[in-house]
């Protein structure tokens, strides 16, 4: 279901464009699966040509120490980064343009927590640039969004409460001619928001 998948300390230097789908028959619905410490660092991920269902360029579930950086993702069906119930995660100069063409968006964050957004830029993307649902004691620095078709940032689902519950926190944000709002906030609970 994936070409690729990263293991517990595997380093994937990307040094030239990785045309993601060459053969017609591939079926898969993700390019990159990463796990607990894997590592993307540099070049481009480039979607095929035609419809794929979604197809994540970076994908991980219950994933831990990840870092990716320097790294373009472009003309997906699905996430560029599709980051679920893993936590620290370090994600630092990266661009997803052009994905989300099967109605998916550009950054999706569900329950990955405790992790670091440095200047991740996001273009162009057929639903929300960001959804971010659940990223708790998370920090986002020097993001944007950019001609979503539906709002830059997305915040939603249900964030935990309590004792110790950690919010998260944007700093240098921007957003630029999305299709709705440059920030939707819909979440529940009584983490804090920052910006």
């Amino acid at each position: 279901t994936e070409i690729y998948t990263l293991s517990l300390h595997d380093a994937l230097p990307i040094c030239a464009v990785i045309n993601t789908v060459a053969a017609a028959s591939f079926t898969g619905a993700q390019v990159f699966i990463v796990s607990n410490g894997s590592q993307i660092v540099g070049g481009t991920i480039v979607g095929p040509a035609g419809s794929y269902p979604q197809l994540d360029g970076i994908y991980g579930s219950g994933a831990s120490n990840v870092t990716i950086q320097n790294v373009s993702v472009q003309n997906l069906a699905g996430f560029g980064i599709n980051a679920l119930a893993g936590g620290v995660w370090r994600v630092k100069g990266v661009n997803v343009s052009t994905t989300g063409l099967g109605g998916y968006g550009g950054v999706n964050i569900a329950g990955t927590t405790d992790s670091i957004w440095d200047d991740v830029y996001v273009i162009n993307c057929t639903s929300a640039g960001w959804i971010i649902n659940t990223a708790s004691n998370s920090t986002f620095t020097n993001v944007r969004s950019e001609w979503s078709y539906g709002p830059g940032f997305h915040i939603t689902g249900a964030w935990t409460s309590g004792s110790g519950a950690g919010g998260c926190l944007f700093t240098n944000l921007s957003t630029d001619r999305n299709n709705t709002h440059g920030v939707l906030i819909d979440a529940t609970g009584t983490d804090p928001i920052t910006f």
